[in-house]
Parts: C-alpha cells; sequence; structure tokens
C-alpha cells in the first residue's frame, strides 16, 4: 500500500471542510497513523481553524528532553486547553503510530496506539469553556512536518476510546456517521489527496519550489476492505 512521504498539505478554499466542522460543542476527533522522523522545532501535524477568528484545534510535535512531546487542543480568545504526552525517541522516532486527538465537550483527550494515553486538566466552571464551535481561517495536514503521514480521519464528535482502538487498523466505509473527511492517501502518485467520505474534501499538497511530494511504499495494519464495504471495514 502506497502512501505519502514528506510533504506539506493545505486544503484548497474551494473544498475547505471547516464548514463540516461547525458543533455547538465544539466536538471534533483527529486520528491519523505517522511516523516521526526528525523534530529539529515545534512542527503542525494538523490543524484547523485561526485564534483570531474564533480559535484553533491543533495537534503538533516537539523536541522533548530525552525524546519528542505530543502537544494537542484548542487556543482560543478566552483561554487555550491543552494537553501533552512526552515520549522516549527509541520508542517513536522512526516507527509507525496511531494518534487521536478528541475533544470530549470538556476537555481534550490524546490516544496513542489505540490507548488513553493524557488528557487536559479539569476545567474551572468559574472560566469560560475553551472550543472551537465554528472554526474559520486555515486548514492543513502537516504545516512543516517531517515525516510521514496517512489514513487521516476528522469527525465532528467525540470518538470513544473504544471506537478508536477498534477501528484504527479497519478501513473505514466512508459513510460513517459523523465523518467529515477520510484521507487513506493511497495514491502512490501526484499532488492530489483524495476524500473518502462522503463529503469529498479533496486537497492538494502544496510545496514550495514546485517541488513534488515523495510517497514511499509500507504496510501498516490496516485491513482491507472490497469496494462494495464488505469484510474488515469499520461499522457504518
Amino acid at each position: 500500500q502506497q502512501q505519502m512521504g514528506i510533504a506539506r498539505v493545505q486544503a484548497p478554499k474551494q473544498t475547505n471542510p471547516l464548514s463540516c466542522l461547525a458543533s455547538d460543542a465544539g466536538l471534533v476527533t483527529i486520528e491519523l497513523w505517522v511516523r516521526v522522523e526528525l523534530v529539529p522545532e515545534t512542527m503542525c501535524v494538523y490543524s484547523h481553524g485561526d485564534v483570531g477568528k474564533g480559535g484553533e484545534v491543533f495537534l503538533e510535535v516537539l523536541p522533548g528532553a530525552y525524546g519528542v512531546v505530543w502537544k494537542g487542543g484548542c487556543r482560543t480568545p478566552q483561554g487555550n486547553m491543552i494537553t501533552t504526552l512526552s515520549l522516549l525517541g527509541q520508542d517513536c522516532i522512526g516507527v509507525w503510530a496511531h494518534v487521536a486527538l478528541v475533544f470530549t465537550g470538556s476537555r481534550y483527550c490524546l490516544y496513542y496506539n489505540g490507548q488513553l494515553a493524557t488528557q487536559s486538566p479539569p476545567h474551572d466552571p468559574a472560566k469560560p469553556l475553551p472550543m472551537v464551535r465554528n472554526p474559520a481561517g486555515r486548514w492543513c495536514i502537516a504545516r512543516s512536518f517531517i515525516g510521514c503521514l496517512c489514513d487521516v480521519r476528522i469527525w465532528r464528535l467525540a470518538r470513544s476510546g473504544t471506537d478508536i482502538h477498534r477501528d484504527m487498523s479497519r478501513v473505514l466505509l466512508g459513510k460513517e456517521v459523523g465523518l467529515v473527511a477520510y484521507y487513506p492517501m493511497n495514491e502512490g502518485a501526484g499532488n492530489r489527496l483524495y476524500d473518502r467520505s462522503l463529503n469529498q474534501n479533496h486537497i492538494m499538497i502544496k510545496m514550495a519550489a514546485q517541488a513534488i511530494p515523495t510517497w514511499i511504499e509500507y504496510t501498516l495494519p490496516i485491513a482491507r476492505t472490497k469496494a462494495d464495504g464488505s469484510g474488515d471495514a469499520a461499522e457504518a
């Protein structure tokens, strides 16, 4: 199965999925398979929205004392809600891992390889709850990121740990409730990524100096499914 190598990805305006992410409770789940190769500085793996336009949901990786730190949550005019996970370099550099960021409506949770790893501190009820209800501005995957990505899934709901663990190694049907965008990233060539959800939020890979993205071949523990949706696909 061919997947995307080092690249910078942004959504063109005509297919920006931000409108699909509008939610009164700001619920969201971001899932992806990632292989970090180098972390010279803070690198954005995923983000949508803008702090100056209501808030930003983000997932970043940055250098740690003995390895790397995953950092996810939201930054808003009302304040920030962030959770972090520190990992040893030998456990996370050059190896594939499944990472998921979930906003439950009251806190952000970070899952690593299907297990709840960390969550943001309980919110102080005396203060406004930071959340991103109607994201606006930018939307991007792998901005300044050095490594490989595949199987990016964006949901307008808070997925449970059971759902994340069950489906992280299964191909989705594309019609699951709450699925905003689904990028298997198995095109194998070119600079276009196709959204396999019903929303069809296809995106272009934008790189500097007319460079082309690098595609690599590898094997992940993701079960295949037939075109009719039968087999080992996740339940709708």
